[in-house]
């Protein structure tokens, strides 16, 4: 087991093994390689040495290098199976005795244990080979897919290890195993056991790494295994070119390869290297690797042919690489992201993917009725920072999304119906396509809920046409019961089909009573509140309207018992069935988080099931200032939004652009209601300390190993900032992002600054005095208040999740204090706010004035006169 810096993981690896079913001081010896640790985890390992001194051995390694760690320990063992287990996992009680027992039994040299993530909702890439029907014996002749690449959760003969050492490469551990599998052709699968892995962290690399680690790979791992695959088969077999394929698809998706190769001479070599190695893989056998994305196993095959072209045969496309078929594009569907009825429009959003260069792809929309058929060219949309934008594979164009919008005139009292079709245009050739339809989970329209009720009108999707009837109960109930049927009829669990009955069932006898009614949800975040959307809903709930206002909250957390104490019954408990009905038939969602399922309290069932029975619209009441650009999550087409709040010009202009593509007409700048209630009337002698979060942090072992945790973990246990600020009677507070919360006891405490996840961010901001933050959208309160802020921006943002590079303005106009990067900087620049009574600057005071475009305390009454017209 090689150890570096696991402190808060290693006590339960070696807690795991000592606790086996076979007894550990007669049966393990545990050989701990040490890396050089700088926290506890020596300390931590010689305890349980000293317990199990005839058992546990522990090493140095003079260096963080965890392959020469192994061989350093490989030299040092005495059992006759290895493992090499990492110090953050463990493994299940009987583990270890039924590999014993199998080993004893069996003529296997490697045994393998199936593994689970711990942490993370992410399953093992490989799962598939412990899939209760696999075969726990397993012949890489037969099951050449069932590719082994690591060597913690395989145990090996010692005497079929031999002299065999790791090489010091990426990737040695795989290279190590598959060469004894080369020899052995077969392991076995102890399926009842289960080695439970960590999600493995690994630092941002520069791009000089990248491609000297990517060389390296192609001599040292890929041409070594064919080599030694070529030395003792005369062939590659197909398990090793799986086992290529695995680590190539990393490699092939890199979209920019310009960035990283930038020397015309080193792109040159990588491509030689890369096509020589695809020249040893066989065609039909990539073609066959399920494990690989399709559109990999596509683009390996266009690399290694250098050929692609498009047939046509009537109304079908083929695109093909010779005699590889690559897409048929006219099996491809039409995805519907919004399909909504308002002002007498029906729109319709969605898009169109396929590996055709969307240069020659359109859609059209065909409105036919009793006497009419129109034709209406939808307007292509661009998502350049989402998953939508063209998807290159090593600077090659290769998969494109086609996403749309139309807006389709629809009377009253008027029936129609609109199909859509694809065309497909080159040169002089076109081509109509009439394309299968499916919905997006997040639509309201789906396979068992096809069709829903807006504004005296029933949308009906049948067949891949969409059906515009006015509303009746007659053909409302004729629409209810097909589907109804269609969820009894459906393979879906029993429990979720009756549950999805029920409800449909009470929606449709409800209707009658309730389509007229004016509901309002609000929300914040799901556990917590004291967003714009409770201080909207503590205006809106005074307003004496038709209107009924409620808000949702989790029963179990203390916003809700503090809200039903002056609210009473408007607060309803997330997912309770009072939420659902009153979900079922809301008329506006108010919401300062927003996704499709935010606010959705069917959102842990089968959302298909639920389709049509609300029909809301949603109102984005912000959680923040957008800062730098948000359109890679906060887009129209997942988000279908009516109303986008926005505080100043420009994070208006920012909303508008081409990359969120949401209409200017929902775009407003009416001001957070949640300013209306910012004051410095009880202002302390406060600093707090507020860094925003890091998206790509999943656990503490990510946490404790990044800079992120370095920075601020060394600033609230700064000595010279928590001397001179007790000197001069100022408290610190460390505010932290909700999603810190769970991680909070990895950062180490002090006497003197205070880790607040209780007192309401609202409060806080009201009562401090100074703030550091990073990046964190709060920073616009504190300006709002012109109170001094300071940046603690590090390594210029290069960890974090936002582009910072793509401010919504300069920062001479939305930056309200110093940006510092360094520790000691950031000290004096406080002692010095600290001396001068915490003043802005004139400066910043300044531009506070130049950038809200509101600060008369009337935001609320703006927001709730917009909302209610609109």
């Amino acid at each position: 087991m090689y150890t570096h810096n696991v402190e808060d993981y290693l006590s339960e690896a070696i807690d795991s093994l000592i606790s086996q079913s076979l007894d550990f001081k007669d049966n393990v010896q545990l050989i701990i390689v040490d890396g050089q640790s700088e926290d506890e985890t020596r300390n931590i390992a010689q305890k349980y040495a000293n317990e199990y001194p005839e058992n546990i051995i522990i090493l140095s390694n003079d260096e963080d290098n965890i392959y020469s760690a192994y061989n350093n320990a490989l030299n040092h063992a005495d059992g006759d199976y290895i493992n090499f287990m990492l110090p953050i996992d463990v493994i299940s009680k009987n583990a270890l005795k039924k590999i014993n027992e199998t080993f004893q039994k069996d003529d296997v040299e490697i045994i393998t244990l199936p593994i689970e993530y711990l942490d993370t909702e992410k399953a093992y890439p490989l799962k598939f080979k412990f899939e209760e029907d696999s075969e726990e014996y397993v012949d890489l002749r037969k099951n050449e897919l069932l590719i082994q690449t690591d060597v913690f959760s395989a145990f090996i003969r010692k005497s079929t290890i031999g002299g065999l050492r790791f090489t010091d490469i990426e990737r040695a551990d795989t290279l190590f195993i598959n060469e004894i599998l080369l020899k052995e052709k077969r392991y076995r699968i102890v399926q009842d056991e289960t080695y439970y892995a960590r999600e493995r962290f690994t630092n941002p690399e520069d791009n000089d790494t990248i491609k000297e680690k990517i060389f390296d790979s192609f001599e040292l791992f890929y041409n070594k295994l064919i080599d030694i695959s070529i030395e003792k088969e005369d062939t590659v077999p197909y398990f090793i070119q799986n086992t290529m394929l695995h680590y190539l698809e990393d490699i092939i998706s890199i979209s920019d390869i310009e960035e990283i190769f930038t020397n015309p001479t080193e792109r040159s070599r990588f491509w030689d290297e890369l096509l020589n190695i695809l020249n040893q893989l066989d065609e039909r056998n990539i073609s066959l690797n399920t494990t690989l994305k399709k559109t990999s196993r596509d683009f390996l095959i266009y690399l290694k042919n250098d050929e692609f072209h498009v047939e046509t045969q009537g109304k079908e496309i083929y695109l093909k690489s010779d005699s590889y078929i690559i897409d048929l594009l006219h099996n491809r569907s039409i995805y519907f992201d919004i399909v909504k009825l308002r002002d007498g429009f029906l729109h319709i959003s969605g898009t169109f993917s396929s590996t055709c260069d969307k240069r020659f792809i359109s859609v059209e929309a065909i409105k036919s009725g009793k006497t009419i058929k129109e034709i209406y060219e939808a307007k292509e949309v661009e998502y350049p920072n989402t998953y939508r934008q063209t998807q290159n594979m090593l600077s090659i164009p290769w998969y494109y999304y086609y996403s749309f919008d139309l807006k389709i005139p629809v009377e009253h009292d008027e029936s129609c119906s609109i199909s859509l079709r694809v065309i497909y245009q080159e040169n002089d050739e076109r081509i109509e396509m009439d394309c299968k339809v499916n919905s997006r989970k997040y639509v309201f329209l789906s396979e068992h809920g096809n069709y829903f009720r807006k504004n005296d009108q029933i949308v009906l999707l049948k067949k891949f046409v969409l059906y515009i009837r006015p509303h009746s109960y007659l053909r409302a109930s004729y629409y209810e019961i097909k589907a109804l049927i269609k969820i009894i009829l459906s393979n879906i669990p029993f429990n979720h089909r009756i549950r999805a009955l029920f409800y449909r069932i009470v929606y449709f006898i409800a209707y009658i009573f309730m389509k007229n009614r004016k509901i309002w949800l609000f929300s914040d975040r799901i556990n917590l509140s004291c967003d714009n959307g409770e201080h909207f809903f503590r205006y809106a709930a005074n307003i004496k309207d038709d209107v009924k206002k409620y808000f949702v909250i989790e029963k179990n957390c203390e916003d809700y018992k503090r809200l039903r104490k002056s609210y009473g019954s408007k607060i309803v408990p997330f997912g309770s069935v009072k939420h659902k009905f009153l979900f079922m038939f809301t008329e506006k969602f108010m919401q300062s988080q927003i996704s499709p399922v935010t606010n959705n309290p069917f959102k842990d069932f089968d959302m298909r099931l639920y389709a049509g029975l609300s029909t809301g619209e949603n109102y984005f009441l912000q959680h923040g200032v957008a800062r730098y650009d948000m359109s890679s999550w906060m887009t129209q087409f997942d988000k279908n939004l009516e109303l986008v709040l926005a505080v100043s010009e420009y994070d208006c202009k920012e909303f508008t652009s081409e990359n969120y593509n949401f209409d200017e007409d929902i775009v407003k700048i009416l001001g957070f209601p949640r300013y209306d209630n910012l004051t410095n009337a009880h202002l302390k002698k406060q600093i707090v300390i507020m860094p925003t979060w890091r998206n790509y942090i999943k656990n503490s072992y990510q946490l404790i190993n990044s800079e992120y945790y370095a920075r601020f973990n060394s600033l609230i246990n700064n000595e010279r900032l928590i001397e001179y600020a007790k000197k001069k009677g100022y408290e610190i507070i460390l505010k932290p992002h909700p999603l810190m919360y769970e991680f909070i006891d990895s950062f180490d405490k002090n006497d003197y600054v205070k880790i607040d996840n209780v007192t309401k961010h609202h409060e806080i901001l009201c009562d401090s005095s100074l703030m550091i933050t990073d990046y964190s959208s709060v920073a616009f309160d504190f300006a709002y208040l012109k109170k001094p802020i300071i940046y603690y921006q590090y390594e210029h943002g290069g960890d974090h999740h936002f582009d910072i590079e793509a401010p919504l303005a300069d920062e001479s106009i939305m930056n309200f204090g110093d940006t510092i990067g360094d520790e000691d900087m950031l000290i004096d620049k406080i002692i010095k706010y600290i001396d001068n009574d915490c003043e802005m600057e004139e400066e910043y005071k300044l531009r506070v004035d130049n950038f809200f475009k509101y600060t008369d305390k009337n935001n609320s009454k703006r927001v709730y006169e917009w909302v209610y017209k609109h």
